[in-house]
């Protein structure tokens, strides 16, 4: 059980510091009297940044003691609402607070949604170089909490836990979930199931690593794994389309190729049922290995190509296995070493 110490709020205003958007709210400042509480916060607060508001981000809350542990480590002090947080607690551990957990805070009932991460922004503000990479490592990150039942606030307000669920996952454990750390994934994905009005919450961490994930294997593809309609490279030449017997759609590789040896080596073998399929093999002809008379001048590769449309039906040959193309979600990396998120 704590007490609130602070109540702050502040404006979007133009701000140089937050290059991205020229525009902050991050500067609260404390005030007097209650303040209402509604669904997307206090009022006479604003956020300029979606990630930091909306009504799964109301309000942010903030301990002194953790302030205090920061002015030490930076040698300067550090005033209530200089983090822009919206409450600042004393006697309270708010970033040992336990992920779906409700607080009664004064008239205010919160339900505790996720933990706060350091932007471009909040660099800014700070001054601080590396200042999002060291806020994040802290695992200090203050809480983001949700208006379960609206009110008022104000300066001397106590702080209840009045319900918690049964499996725990502190917000500071769930900064890992965000840094891509599996195990709190898993952990956080069980424990929503016993609180469903929290579970777009949960989801928030795996949209943050899918979509990581799947950017990262956009940028690694490579030519194995391009997508259909990459360009051939320069000198080959595209096959020739089939005009009799096309063979059917296949889930593995296309039948035809781009006429480089390399690939039409994967050229359908003769079949065994046509009266007119050659007798030797489809591979072309510069990497046969001659065993008879001296062979035929070297062909070109549209004319292997040409040979392979002739060597019967595509459905003779075993399919090649499925390629990953750009774009298709790859499996998440545990091994990923922990960074910042610049939010």
């Amino acid at each position: 059980m704590g007490n609130v110490i602070s109540v702050n709020t502040g404006p979007i205003v133009p701000a140089e510091f937050a290059r991205r958007r020229g525009r902050s709210a991050i500067k609260k400042l404390p005030t007097t009297g209650r303040v209402k509480v509604g669904p997307l916060g206090l009022e006479g607060d604003e956020q300029a940044e979606y990630f930091h508001g909306g009504e799964l981000q109301a309000v942010y809350a903030y301990a002194r003691e953790d302030l205090d542990w920061w002015s030490e480590r930076l040698q300067r002090p550090l005033r209530n609402g200089v983090f822009g947080e919206n409450l600042d607690l004393i006697d309270f551990d708010a970033s040992g607070a336990v992920l779906a957990e409700k607080w009664q805070v004064g008239e205010v009932l919160l339900q505790v949604m996720a933990p706060r991460m350091a932007c471009g922004t909040f660099g800014g503000w700070m001054q601080e170089t590396g200042w999002a990479k060291r806020f994040n490592g802290a695992r200090r990150p203050g809480v983001y909490l949700r208006v379960l039942e609206g009110g008022s606030v104000a300066v001397g307000d106590r702080v209840e836990v009045v319900w918690r669920p049964a499996k725990h996952v502190t917000v500071a454990e769930a900064v890992g979930a965000i840094l891509d750390e599996q195990d709190v994934l898993r952990r956080i994905t069980t424990m929503a199931d016993e609180e469903p009005e929290w579970d777009r919450a949960a989801m928030m961490f795996h949209v943050s690593n899918r979509t990581r994930n799947r950017a990262a294997a956009t940028s690694t593809t490579t030519p194995e794994n391009a997508t259909a309609g990459t360009p051939a490279p320069s000198g080959t030449s595209a096959p020739a389309a089939p005009t009799s017997n096309p063979a059917p759609a296949t889930t593995g590789s296309p039948a035809t190729t781009t006429g480089t040896p390399t690939t039409s080596a994967t050229a359908p073998s003769t079949s065994t049922t046509s009266a007119t399929a050659p007798t030797t093999p489809t591979t072309p002809a510069a990497t046969q290995t001659p065993t008879g008379p001296a062979p035929k001048a070297p062909t070109t590769p549209t004319t292997s190509a040409t040979q392979a449309t002739q060597a019967g039906p595509a459905t003779q040959a075993p399919p090649a296995p499925p390629t990953q193309h750009a774009g298709q979600e790859a499996p998440a990396t545990p091994g990923r070493p922990a960074g910042a998120v610049d939010a």
